[in-house]
């Protein structure tokens, strides 16, 4: 009789989910504290829904673009040398089955979503904290989704999600299935290579002790330059286009001149995007418990001060090691004691994802988010952005107008 119940409440939910999802989306909640699995497949749903009315600007406006070229085209070509090509292929899909691409925001967002409830579902099992507290711990879980880095530039956030599922298979679970999540990552971002090389390092069993960080992460910053990091890339051998994309990070535009362009506000925003880094590193060097993943760990942060030298490359490997260093709290070491800190690294990640839609407000300000209050599941999933609309209210730079 309780299951009935249970299975007509779902229904109903899941129907008003269909035609209002925004009216749903408290009930959603309700659901999903009641420790229900199909609510965390219709937050998941919701998430991915806000991200196709995301407009497309920066890099996104360039894969737009890339999608209404491949629109006829005959064959998919790939560029030399180019081996991150998901997104690429899955526009030239979605453009000759006449398939909008606002949809491939939807399953990435989505995809990003339920691949973290499924590492927390399966933590949840055997880690004494998420049992005692399940509504902070998924809490915690759903706000280091970087919902702003998947909708606005679609390949990194992603490939960030894949690679935390492989990195949990392998360094977590010991399951070689991870490999290929792993993979599957630098095939959507090339980037993540770096951190699949930190995976393969860690199974060797090479280890780097806690107090070495603290040594090198403190000459990195005082010490390091992007002229020197720049010769040091150049030394390496490594691919040229790859070079190219690096250099472009370490001393071109996206080494920190980008920020010239914006004001006060958007270069605060972005410092209180990652913040939660700083508290999760203090607690980590606390910690003495021994596993891959504190390896992994270790390296990932010796490698975040490397990065220092550029704006771009600290923030993207801060966003990435969020999830890690959570994963380590909650999985390696027994927080059930450390209520209090877990709530003000939640509070962190808070700050984070609000200054995320901050910097993004002249973004969201010609979007069509405004249509969540009136519209149905079945009309937003419709929803496009056409060439005459992103001609209009874009630039050939892909900033908004």
């Amino acid at each position: 009789m309780q299951n009935q119940k249970i299975k007509n409440i779902a229904f109903c939910i899941c129907f008003i989910f269909i035609l209002h999802p925004l009216l749903c989306l408290p009930l959603i909640i309700i659901e999903v504290y009641n420790k229900r699995h199909y609510a965390l497949i219709l937050l998941g749903c919701f998430m991915g829904l806000c991200a196709m009315l995301w407009p497309p600007t920066g890099d996104l406006y360039r894969h737009t673009m890339d999608y209404f070229d491949y629109i006829d085209k005959d064959e998919f070509e790939l560029k030399l040398g180019q081996f991150d090509f998901i997104l690429y292929y899955l526009s030239y899909v979605f453009a000759n089955l006449g398939i909008n691409f606002e949809l491939v925001r939807f399953l990435f967002v989505f995809l990003s979503y339920m691949i973290v409830f499924f590492i927390f579902e399966d933590m949840r099992k055997t880690t004494e904290f998420i049992t005692k507290h399940y509504r902070i711990s998924l809490c915690i879980f759903f706000f280091s989704v970087p919902f702003c880095l998947i909708a606005f530039g679609l390949r990194y956030g992603f490939a960030c999600s894949l690679m935390y599922l492989g990195l949990y298979y392998l360094l977590i679970k010991n399951r070689k299935i991870g490999w290929v999540y792993a993979c599957l990552s630098i095939m959507t971002h090339y980037s993540l290579i770096v951190m699949l090389l930190l995976i393969w390092i860690v199974r060797l069993g090479i280890n780097i002790s806690s107090k070495r960080i603290v040594w090198f992460s403190f000459l990195s910053f005082i010490f390091l330059s992007s002229i020197f990091l720049e010769k040091i890339i150049l030394l390496l051998p490594l691919p040229g286009f790859i070079q190219t994309a690096i250099l472009a990070y370490v001393s071109g535009y996206w080494s920190g001149e980008h920020f010239e362009d914006h004001s006060l506000g958007f270069r605060l925003a972005s410092i209180l995007s990652y913040i939660t880094i700083y508290p999760l590193v203090y607690y980590f060097l606390q910690i003495k418990e021994k596993s891959k993943l504190n390896s992994f760990l270790i390296i990932g942060i010796c490698l975040w001060s490397v990065c220092s030298v550029s704006s771009e490359l600290f923030v993207r490997t801060s966003l990435f090691l969020i999830f890690p260093l959570l994963l380590y709290m909650l999985s390696v070491v027994n927080m059930s004691g450390h209520l209090k800190k877990m709530q003000l690294i939640l509070y962190f990640l808070i700050i984070t994802f609000c200054s995320q839609l901050y910097s993004y407000r002249r973004v969201l300000g010609i979007s069509d988010m405004y249509k969540l209050g009136y519209s149905s599941s079945a009309s937003i999933l419709f929803h496009t952005y056409d060439e005459e609309w992103i001609h209009k209210n874009v630039s050939f730079d892909g900033d908004p107008f």
